[in-house]
């Protein structure tokens, strides 16, 4: 339970005990987080200037001697704060937890302990140019490497863009046929008022051009969002046809 993730009540379920009862156990007098009160939760808390004075950044983990050759940045909101992590990617050890993302915080916080800190060989972080400053001031000699996950979502939205353009400019014609069908209406209508008959509304319809299997472009469109998250050898036979018709 200490160095790797476990649901607790696993253990409950083996030892035919309440999942709460073991979990309180754990809480309150093997982990010794009660003991203290939790205050050395925050025992690495460090201050800091910023533009407006000093302040006081909690960083609750902050262990040198899980730093190595290759690590990795991200954010990750806990609770309602966000707080950066730097993790060994070798080890999987938790190496700094710190509750901020702004880049001149950062960089006082690591450069508080530079000297026990070891230069790490590579840094995997986001496509943020926060964290590429960060890394670049810091550490200036690692190599920042782009994570596959935002690489991927940054993939995947640019394609998400591309198909949602092309389903704007089908809305688009079906808002001009219907802007031109009003001011045909209104000119009808002007016409039967200067001749002294009934107008009678008609209502408005918009043809669509539809393909083999019933689909208008719209529908096409919609229905074609997750088809994009696939590489296209994972293609079943009626996602091909419908690839092609996108084309």
């Amino acid at each position: 339970m200490d160095y790797g993730p476990l649901n607790i009540t696993s253990f409950g379920v083996a030892l035919h005990i309440k999942g709460n009862t073991i979990y309180n156990w754990y809480r309150d007098v093997l982990s010794g987080f009660a003991s203290d009160g939790g205050q050395s939760v925050h025992t690495n808390d460090i201050e800091v200037l910023t533009r407006h004075g000093t302040k006081v950044v909690e960083v609750p983990i902050l262990k040198p001697d899980n730093f190595g050759d290759k690590m990795a940045i991200d954010e990750k909101l806990i609770g309602e704060d966000y707080y950066t992590m730097m993790s060994n990617r070798e080890t999987g050890k938790l190496a700094m937890a710190c509750k901020s993302i702004a880049c001149s915080e950062l960089e006082q916080v690591i450069k508080s302990h530079e000297s026990s800190i070891p230069q790490p060989k590579s840094i995997t972080r986001d496509l943020s140019s926060l964290y590429e400053k960060v890394c670049t001031d810091v550490f200036p000699r690692a190599i920042q490497v782009a994570d596959k996950f935002h690489v991927i979502r940054n993939l995947m939205e640019a394609h998400q863009s591309v198909r949602i353009r092309h389903r704007q400019k089908e809305l688009e014609k079906r808002r001009t046929a219907l802007k031109e069908f009003k001011a045909s209406e209104k000119q009808r209508l002007e016409e039967c008022e200067s001749l002294g008959k009934i107008f009678k509304p008609k209502k408005f319809h918009y043809k669509e051009d539809r393909y083999e299997n019933g689909e208008t472009a719209l529908e096409l469109l919609a229905r074609s969002r997750y088809l994009l998250f696939k590489f296209n050898h994972q293609w079943n036979e009626k996602q091909k046809k419908k690839s092609h018709r996108l084309v």
